[in-house]
């Protein structure tokens, strides 16, 4: 029986409405009026390179630091401007955050995945002569919009489950990173389409969209890496199983390959550039001595900026899924509840 089916008869208001539409179009209107409304992004912060590269690969096709980029930042904050004209200035071209490839080139230790991404609607604001820094709102409302699609119409759970999950991932710091200029949203959506399509039995789709999350906050990648390893066993059962032979699975290998290179693009970038696969860890910004037991608590706990302060539905969850395991007794619900726990931490420490 089709599952949104059943939802209807278990619960009669779906009996007349078709309410994943009408919460998707309810989402669209919001977003379009709020990039029509809502004051211009600030771009400071790490928007101070993720700006400077969208305007680098559409004015020069690359996301290197030019001359103009600069200029180009300084008339989205004048608060740079001072700055900018000392470093114009300077016998030495440099600016804070990028540093010097073998090539003479200059390139920011954030990778450029989602300044690519925020091209398209840059150059759609430059047409209609609107703020440059909108363009970032427009992209993370896009990736948002994508995400309630894929949750809504593709996940394989039923139709109230994924309103609930589509609510608590716009209450739970997204909403509140929209006007941000930097990949937040980008990788928050990508993980929720990544973990929809993973239930969907999509892994190498789930797997693609990890990777692009891991571009910009590498310990996703461990996530591409559950994702493709799910694949392969689904894969090696089938084969064994003489379902398929494993020729006709040739298209499917190669996409795990081609996925895999998408997934190692960043490591790779900065191997060729720099001699090492992350600038962050070279320069000492994401070192050992960061990780310590306080962190970690501070990580989840943290009454400012604390994992569970900023998303206490995640909280709830957990702590509700964990009492339903124990009062059925129920040992598998109880081990994935605990496996979860521990990818949550294994994820955290390296970002710590």
């Amino acid at each position: 029986m089709n599952e949104d089916n059943a939802d209807r008869r278990r619960w009669p208001p779906l009996n007349r409405i078709d309410a994943p539409t009408v919460i998707f179009a309810l989402l669209t209107l919001f977003l379009a009026l709020n990039i029509a409304f809502s004051r211009t992004p600030s771009v400071d912060s790490d928007g101070s390179e993720y700006f400077p590269m969208s305007h680098g690969f559409l004015a020069h096709g690359d996301p290197s630091l030019q001359k103009q980029d600069l200029v180009a930042l300084a008339r989205v904050n004048k608060s740079f401007a001072p700055l900018i004209d000392g470093a114009l200035r300077a016998p030495q071209f440099k600016w804070g955050g990028y540093y010097v490839a073998r090539s003479g080139k200059l390139y920011s230790y954030h990778y450029w995945l989602y300044s690519l991404v925020n091209v398209p609607a840059l150059a759609a604001i430059k047409l209609l002569k609107l703020a440059p820094a909108r363009s970032f709102l427009i992209t993370n409302s896009l990736f948002i919009l994508l995400a309630a699609f894929v949750l809504l119409y593709k996940a394989s759970f039923p139709v109230w489950g994924r309103i609930a999950i589509l609510l608590m991932f716009l209450a739970s710091g997204t909403s509140a990173y929209l006007d941000w200029t930097g990949p937040e949203v980008f990788s928050a959506s990508l993980v929720l389409i990544g973990f929809t399509l993973l239930l969907a039995q999509r892994p190498l789709l789930s797997a693609l969209a990890f990777s692009a999350a891991a571009q910009q906050n590498a310990p996703i990648g461990l996530l591409v890496a559950v994702a493709l390893g799910f694949w392969l066993w689904h894969l090696i059962i089938a084969v064994r199983a003489g379902q398929t032979p494993l020729r006709r699975r040739v298209p499917q290998l190669l996409g795990a390959a081609a996925v895999t290179l998408f997934a190692l693009q960043a490591p790779l970038f900065y191997w060729w550039n720099f001699g090492v696969p992350s600038l962050l860890t070279a320069l000492d910004f994401a070192s050992n001595k960061f990780i310590t037991i306080n962190r970690l608590l501070s990580y989840y706990f943290d009454l400012d900026q604390g994992l569970f302060r900023g998303t206490p539905f995640l909280l709830c969850a957990l702590l509700a899924s964990f009492l339903l395991a124990l009062a059925r007794r129920s040992l598998p619900t109880l081990l994935i509840g605990l496996a979860l726990v521990g990818t949550s931490i294994i994820m955290a420490v390296p970002s710590l």
